[in-house]
C-alpha cells in the first residue's frame, strides 16, 4: 500500500504540475482510492485557487529598508535581474538560425 504521507508531500508538486509522468498517475490515482488523502488534496486545491485570487501588493519602501537593513547580508542576498528583451530576442533568433540550417542541412543531404 503507498504511503499517505508520501503521497501528501507529492500534492505540492502535482499542484505546481512538477512531477513526472508516473508519480503524477500514482499520486492521483492514490488520491481518488483515499478518502482521508481526497480531502487533503481538496483543501490544497482551494488553497491553491484562492492564492491565486489575492491581489499582488507592492512592498512598502520603508518596510523593505527595514528589511535589508536588520537580514540583508551580501553572502544570503541574491540580485535577481531581468533580462532584457534584446538578450531573449537574440537567443530566439540562434534558435531559428540552428533549427533552420539543420533542416537545411538535412534535406541538403537526402537529395542524391
Amino acid at each position: 500500500m503507498v504511503d499517505c504521507h508520501a503521497m501528501r508531500e507529492s500534492m505540492t508538486l502535482l499542484l505546481t504540475e512538477s512531477l513526472d509522468r508516473s508519480r503524477r498517475e500514482q499520486t492521483h490515482e492514490h488520491i481518488e482510492s483515499c478518502a482521508a488523502c481526497t480531502a487533503e488534496w481538496n483543501a490544497y486545491k482551494e488553497t491553491w485557487s484562492l492564492l491565486g485570487a489575492l491581489p499582488e501588493l507592492d512592498v512598502p519602501a520603508r518596510v523593505r529598508d527595514q528589511f535589508l537593513a536588520e537580514f540583508a547580508t551580501p553572502e544570503n542576498v541574491v540580485a535577481i535581474r531581468r533580462r532584457s528583451s534584446a538578450r531573449w530576442l537574440a537567443q530566439a533568433a540562434a534558435v531559428v538560425v540552428l533549427v533552420g540550417g539543420s533542416y537545411y542541412a538535412g534535406n541538403r543531404t537526402h537529395r542524391v
